[in-house]
């Protein structure tokens, strides 16, 4: 079961991650090319996206749950996380990660997809929602380089 849950895990963390990287990196290339009528793709990518992230984000943390479950945390938490500082990092910045994408998701993407595209790349809403959603690739990459700490131990 362990394992299994472990599998999950990463599963989730790759759909999450991943998908924002993606996102980093094609979205940017494509509103350059400045192709007739695709500010409706775009944020058609962008909604589905964020539909599927926020289940991948719930499956993080039930199945993070269920890992320090089997790593015997909750039997003493506060000197589980005392002994592991690499984790206690980790959880901190998924916590980060969920507040910027929320902020993102739900505050400043609604307003800034009702700016023209033509005018968009002005607006301090796309500027905002460029800059959380670049906060949340470093985040990130951060998350992933601290969760291959915990393996390498």
């Amino acid at each position: 079961m362990r394992n299994i849950i472990l599998f999950i895990h990463l599963v989730a963390a790759v759909v999450w991650v991943g998908g924002i990287l993606f996102l980093a990196m094609i979205v940017p290339f494509l509103r350059r090319l400045n192709l007739p009528n695709s500010a409706p793709m775009l944020r058609a990518l962008g909604i589905r996206f964020r539909d599927i992230s926020w289940v991948a984000v719930g499956v993080l943390v039930v199945t993070g749950i269920g890992n320090l479950y089997f790593l015997y945390a909750f039997d003493d938490l506060l000197r589980f996380l005392g002994a592991h500082s690499i984790l206690i990092w980790k959880l901190v910045s998924v916590a980060a990660m969920i507040a910027i994408k929320a902020l993102h998701d739900f505050f400043v993407g609604p307003r800034a997809a009702q700016i023209p595209p033509d005018v968009g790349f002005k607006s301090r809403w796309w500027q905002a929602a460029r800059f959380l959603g670049n906060a949340n690739v470093v985040l990130g990459l951060i998350v992933l380089y601290l969760a291959m700490l915990l393996v390498a131990g």
